[in-house]
């Protein structure tokens, strides 16, 4: 059963247990199946939707954490950081999520990579939700929502990240007196002179974008905001 999943790729990781036993002419019960790939480390998760990164994306980013330990080379000189991240979740018309067998370590695999369709023009209206959020050392920021009136799939605009994110959720740290380095990604979107003058308090820190997340504010973002919309559906605050 190993082998097929490494000849056929994508295609037989989306497989079920009990399917991937009878392509491989094993009789058993997907439970029994299940278990005995278990031995051998795999099990059955959500697929990612697309690359983690490209191998020029790799070599900046190599050479901005080298540059980055040189400036800070231990754990506790990283604490004053607060690390930002956006995460956009749509609720509508969905075709669920995929789940492939794959083992720990293999989730950027490009077997294990689902490469989700362009949607059609009748689909049914989707309602889409953006959100920012911030976590650090003994830190967590709120969930801030916003809208980009000027695109659908919630690329923050210049406009947006100075009044939304910079006004809204960061001035109040520096009036509260906070003292902390914000972390940002290079897109565009928070790159202007403007954006980033608007507060000379204000502290950047600066990495590489191009489909990058720094993994604990994405898991932090998704799990609030799952949360978020569980309380909403089930009615409590």
């Amino acid at each position: 059963m190993e082998e097929i999943l490494w000849t056929y790729g994508f295609q037989a990781r989306r497989l079920g247990w009990k399917a991937l036993g009878n392509e491989a002419g094993v009789k058993a019960s997907a439970r029994t199946i299940e278990r005995a790939m278990g031995t051998l480390q795999y099990r059955k998760c959500i697929a990612c939707e697309k690359g983690w990164v490209s191998p020029s994306n790799a070599e900046q980013r190599v050479k901005a954490a080298r540059l980055a330990l040189f400036y800070r080379p231990t754990q506790e000189s990283w604490r004053d950081i607060r690390w930002s991240d956006e995460c956009h979740f749509t609720i509508g018309q969905q075709s669920g999520k995929v789940r492939i067998i794959r083992k720990p370590g293999e989730r950027y695999c490009p077997d294990c990579i689902f490469h989700q369709p362009k949607p059609k023009k009748d689909d049914e209206p989707v309602e889409r939700y953006h959100v920012w959020a911030a976590v650090g050392w003994n830190f967590k920021s709120e969930l801030h929502f916003y809208q980009v009136p000027t695109n659908t799939n919630g690329k923050m605009s210049l406009e947006i990240y100075r009044n939304v994110i910079l006004e809204g959720a960061v001035r109040p740290w520096l009036d509260a007196g906070e003292k902390f380095v914000l972390e940002e990604d290079s897109d565009s979107g928070h790159a202007s002179v403007r954006v980033r003058r608007s507060d000379d308090r204000v502290v950047n820190l600066e990495v590489p974008s191009l489909q990058y997340k720094f993994g604990l504010v994405a898991m932090y973002l998704e799990v609030m905001c799952t949360v978020f919309f569980v309380n909403r559906l089930t009615g409590r605050p």
